[in-house]
């Protein structure tokens, strides 16, 4: 029988992003966006079980034998870290592996425009990273913070759920507090966060109404926050905040909104010619005319400013990808896939 460790290390060796273990399917392998069955020979629901088993901690098996599933991350000497979720399908173990690097890549190595390392100079305000499932989120969080723990003289402290990146203490003290683990809830720890005397929070997502607003206000309270959202665009993303409160209380959450945004990053990964992926992303920053439209509710004015802000830093993905056709990083049929605008871009490529 295979063992959890000949396929994490063939998930490290192939590249693959993702690992998934099904009964009734071969392990499949996540290579640049597509599932391919690298091994051919199907596990039984009693091998998926039994290799799911072998990375669960006595607790954790505990946990998942009552909740049917479970989000947890390990490490693997010389392989790095992996995220899981363990769950049950037709009353079969399934579990999906991603495979976190051991290095954490600078902003530049990802693809991200240099303009995002100025967001790290701010000594306070909300730095929001999106997109969708498998963008990149957690990585470019841990680009930022890495890049803040190696300039900045102070307190990071982390709410994730799970711990991906491990980030050791360099000219911060980073305390990274993983769900269910270290905390109970992500309301319990926000609401201790202030109490702890951070300089830098990172939240690896805001769940709810009652978690966004934590996030506002730890920012506008003098903390850089960093906060990930599993959302589309930058005005979409605005839209979606403000639309998780009820109307008595959406003002007072739009001037919070705008006081403390400081950056938006909106991204997503696509196929790149030759093999791999190349990270595509729209860029808000926050300026006065952008404050001030969220104030006055007019967001859908914010994606104009966008686009015709390109000298102060700002893009908008349409920009993006068009940069990476003229590259011959990304197809046409990708590019166009991607964009939010699809005959916009075309008239920009031509």
């Amino acid at each position: 029988m295979i063992t959890i460790q000949e396929l994490l290390k063939k998930t490290v060796e192939v590249q693959a992003s993702d690992l998934h273990i099904t009964a009734d399917a071969p392990p499949l392998f996540r290579i640049d966006g597509k599932l391919k069955p690298i091994i051919p020979e199907k596990l039984t629901a009693e091998q998926t079980k039994k290799l799911t088993q072998t990375i669960l901690t006595e607790p954790q098996k505990k946990s998942f034998e009552k909740h049917k599933e479970i989000n947890f991350s390990f490490g693997v000497q010389s392989l790095g870290r992996f995220r899981a979720n363990a769950f049950l399908q037709r009353g079969c173990t399934s579990c999906t592996l991603r495979h976190i690097p051991m290095t954490i890549k600078g902003v530049e190595d990802l693809g991200l425009p240099k303009v995002i390392e100025k967001l790290t100079t701010k000594s306070s305000g909300l730095i929001l990273v999106t997109g969708p499932a498998g963008s990149g989120k957690t990585t470019t969080l841990a680009s930022l913070l890495d890049r803040l723990n190696a300039q900045v003289e102070g307190h990071i402290l982390t709410i994730e759920d799970p711990i991906e990146y491990i980030h050791l203490h360099k000219k911060c003290i980073v305390n990274q507090r993983e769900m269910n683990h270290d905390t109970v809830s992500y309301e319990r720890a926000l609401f201790d966060v202030t109490k702890q005397n951070p300089d830098v929070v990172m939240i690896s997502d805001l769940p709810d109404p009652e978690a966004v607003y934590s996030a506002l206000t730890i920012a506008e309270t003098g903390h850089l926050t960093l906060a990930a959202m599993p959302t589309g665009s930058a005005v979409l993303t605005l839209k979606r905040i403000i639309d998780l409160f009820p109307g008595e209380q959406k003002e007072l959450v739009r001037g919070k909104l705008a006081m403390s945004l400081e950056g938006l990053i909106s991204q997503k990964l696509l196929p790149q010619i030759g093999g791999g992926l190349a990270l595509a992303s729209e860029i808000l920053l926050a300026n006065t005319q952008i404050r001030s439209l969220i104030m006055e509710n007019a967001i859908d004015q914010i994606q104009e400013i966008i686009e015709s802000s390109h000298t102060s830093g700002m893009q908008s993905l349409n920009s993006d990808l068009a940069r990476l056709y003229a590259a011959q990083k990304i197809t046409k049929k990708d590019a166009l896939s991607a964009s939010p605008d699809p005959e916009s871009l075309l008239q920009i490529l031509g």
